[in-house]
């Protein structure tokens, strides 16, 4: 099979509300697929239940070609699915190589506690190679210069580049973005679509989830679209940008001069 990702008849109820409502959709290796839709949608919902972060009540979630429902957030993690956060998830008053570091926890998953008093040669050796991949991924960011400053006080942007290079450094095969441009200038925007383009040229697959449509439409190879829990579309970006119930439901007039105009 050639899908990364496959949720099949997902659903999710909270107190009687439906959220999810049995969405289905799959996503093929080597894409960027987006799930868009108004405020309130369920994206988050779903994004949640396929790491692990939510249970599954109905409906099975496929990562890699391997049944990964109601498993818990690491082995889900330890599979190769990472993640960021709409609410950005770092340990402010560590540094921004600190926490790039606490990525790269997979260099010691074999090391006990004992193993890690009795071979100190051993240790010294993976902490030097822990540093050395940090050390290139904040390269590969553009973030060096900051590798010693608290991330607390770094500026919106920056802090949302250090939470994606700290999921990279854990090298997943597939990394979930729930809204990473939220917040973000046209400027800094530009900066993330290149660094996510990067990312994913270095064999690194994105599920996205995101509001700004320009982000959107330059990433991504399909969309998912959902509305009150249900999906309602799906396709490439242009088919989404043409399709009447989206633009009903959530793209808007803007999109309709938008199609108008380009097919005059």
């Amino acid at each position: 099979m050639n899908d990364i990702l496959r949720v099949e008849n997902m659903t999710m109820c909270f107190g009687g509300l439906v959220a999810v409502n049995d969405v289905s959709f799959q996503m093929e290796k080597r894409t960027i697929h987006s799930l868009i839709g108004p405020n309130g949608a369920g994206k988050t919902t779903i994004i949640s239940m396929m790491n692990g972060t939510l249970p599954v009540p109905g409906g099975k979630v496929f990562f890699d070609g391997e049944d990964v429902t109601n498993k818990p957030t690491y082995v889900i993690a330890k599979k190769g699915m990472g993640r960021t956060f709409q609410n950005i998830k770092l340990f402010d008053s560590m540094t921004v190589e600190e926490n790039l570091l606490m990525g790269a926890t997979y260099l010691y998953e074999y090391d006990s506690f004992l193993k890690f008093l009795i071979t100190p040669k051993r240790q010294r050796r993976l902490d030097r190679q822990a540093r050395e991949i940090a050390g290139e991924i904040m390269n590969d960011f553009n973030i060096y210069h900051m590798k010693n400053e608290r991330v607390g006080k770094l500026a919106y942007g920056h802090k949302k580049i250090v939470e994606l290079a700290r999921t990279v450094i854990s090298r997943p095969k597939l990394i979930l973005l729930d809204e990473p441009a939220a917040g973000l200038n046209p400027t800094e925007r530009q900066e993330f679509i290149g660094i996510i383009r990067n990312v994913f040229e270095s064999g690194i697959d994105f599920f996205i989830i995101e509001h700004n449509m320009d982000v959107i439409m330059n990433l991504s190879d399909r969309i998912t679209v959902i509305n009150f829990g249900e999906k309602i579309a799906e396709g490439t970006p242009e088919e989404i940008r043409n399709n009447d119930l989206v633009i009903e439901a959530y793209l808007g007039d803007r999109f309709k001069k938008e199609r108008g105009q380009a097919s005059c």
